[in-house]
């Protein structure tokens, strides 16, 4: 099993998460910083955009798959819910996922940051008006467990 403590704000950037070997191996992460009162979905889009950074950026599945775990975690969440988290994860990748350090700061490296930054464009859209279909299709599908 995993197990992360961290007394910092969390950024998987910062963690030695290695690419796992099966969807089945436990992760447990404890970010008690983040414990406060305002919107869950500040936190959980925190979180989770750092999963999906993780994947989109080093194409690591574990990323996907730790996200999965953790959405599972949260139990049946409402439609306001999911809807805010999924805007927020949008919010953290396009923020945060360029600048984080997580390619080279070469014209290579300035493509893939653009190619997140479309992908994150596209999830707040597409989630604040709601379109269902859009997570079940194309770039969309990576983020359908979340709705």
């Amino acid at each position: 099993m995993g197990f992360l403590a961290d007394h910092r704000s969390i950024l998987i950037a910062d963690v030695s998460l290695q690419q796992l070997s099966s969807a089945e191996t436990p992760v447990i992460i404890t970010d008690w910083e983040q414990a406060q009162l305002g919107s869950p979905a500040l936190d959980h889009g925190e979180m989770l955009g750092e999963l999906f950074a993780f994947h989109l950026f080093k194409r690591f599945d574990s990323g996907l798959w730790i996200a999965q775990g953790y959405m599972e975690g949260l139990g049946e969440l409402g439609e306001e819910q999911k809807w805010r988290n999924a805007l927020q994860i949008g919010v953290h990748l396009l923020a945060f996922g360029p600048i984080a350090g997580w390619v080279a700061e070469d014209e290579e490296g300035q493509k893939e940051k653009g190619r997140v930054v479309e992908i994150a464009k596209e999830l707040i859209v597409n989630a604040w008006e709601q379109k269902t279909e859009w997570f079940k299709k194309g770039e969309g599908n990576m983020f359908a467990f979340l709705i």
